[in-house]
């Protein structure tokens, strides 16, 4: 018969089986790749035993949280049917521990965070991009290219295994629009394959290979075969650091260059097309127009705004989101409140 709990393999946390198999994965997926390891919300200090259960619970509170009984005050005889019951029983229930948990208020630590911030500082900025833009741009995959990042980071090293790269070569690069890397790797396949280009010719006995004797080209294939074990070497190594120096340039491009004006007039005439159809559904329009009049504009107003519109506009406002000056950080204290600023302190 199967435990009625669940222990992740890769960080330790404990799940009910239940709930374990219904999810399919840990909460702590994420974060495997960066080494986190589960531990227990509480010191041993803060908890005694309910004399009901057995289960481990808060000093602090009235009632356990693992089985909902009044607590006695500390000292009190236990009751008789528990005397020779063990300490920890196997029915402990984790599902109702994690939402009890979660009911308190207690901060919730996300542990991906915790490993950016421990990587890249408090602001978690790499190579002068914010991590959020970085998953953002890397996309469905971020998380396990920033818990590579991010080890490597702590390690001060520029290797990690890309398994994907040593499999797929230059096309890896081409999947990932790391444009210089991908055609840098593949003129060296192309290099790597001159030795059997050349014997092929000479099979066939074309005049280009007439000069090269065939001594020659089996030591070049030989020389050739350690290259291109360096270059899967090289490729497996450094693929994610290659593509992290790639990324990083077509991120700090975009942000220079701003607004695609082809998209924003796509997206501009997209607008006005949905303002248009609207109006022309009596139910839409009065939405519409309601919707307007309590942001304080009419119809009109809308769409003479709409129409004035540029992409310079546009370029401007996104500049001044993406000023460092307007960019924030706020520091979360293990209480889960926030520390007050000087000016703050000050005043009281």
């Amino acid at each position: 018969m199967a435990r009625p709990f669940k222990i992740c393999p890769d960080c330790g946390a404990p799940y009910h089986r239940e709930c374990y198999e219904k999810l399919g994965r840990c909460i702590h997926t994420p974060a495997h790749g960066a080494g986190y390891e589960w531990t227990f919300p509480y010191k041993d200090d803060a908890l005694r035993t309910c004399p009901s259960c057995g289960e481990r619970t808060l000093r602090s509170e009235s009632v356990c949280r693992c089985c909902g009984a009044a607590l006695p005050p500390e000292g009190a005889q236990e009751p008789a049917d528990r005397a020779d019951s063990d300490e920890h029983s196997e029915e402990f229930d984790y599902s109702t521990f994690y939402r009890q948990f979660q009911e308190t208020g207690a901060p919730q630590v996300d542990p991906l965070r915790q490993t950016y911030q421990a990587a890249f500082g408090k602001e978690e900025v790499m190579d002068g991009i914010p991590c959020k833009d970085w998953a953002d741009f890397i996309g469905p995959a971020s998380p396990a290219y920033l818990s590579a990042y991010c080890r490597m980071q702590l390690s001060h090293t520029k290797t990690s295994m890309s398994f994907s790269a040593m499999l797929f070569g230059p096309f890896y690069f081409f999947y990932r629009k790391a444009w210089k890397p991908a055609f840098g790797f593949l003129a060296a396949e192309l290099v790597v394959a001159l030795p059997t280009l050349l014997s092929m010719m000479q099979a066939t006995g074309s005049p280009l290979t007439a000069g090269i004797s065939s001594t020659a080209i089996v030591v070049l294939s030989r020389i050739m075969t350690v290259f291109s074990f360096a270059l899967v070497m090289l490729r497996t190594l450094y693929a994610k650091w290659l593509y992290r120096k790639s990324a990083a340039e077509r991120i700090r491009r975009i942000r220079a260059e701003g607004v695609d004006r082809e998209i924003f007039t796509l997206c501009k005439n997209e607008k006005y097309g949905q303002l248009i159809e609207n109006l022309e559904n009596v139910e839409d329009s009065a939405s519409q127009m309601a919707d307007f009049a309590l942001s304080g504009q009419t119809v009109a107003q809308q769409i003479t705004m709409l129409a004035g519109l540029t992409a310079e506009d546009a370029d401007a406002a996104l500049q001044h989101i993406l000023s460092t000056d307007r960019m924030a950080v706020m520091d979360i204290l293990p209480d889960g409140t926030a520390p007050l600023a000087e000016n703050e302190e000050e005043a009281e």
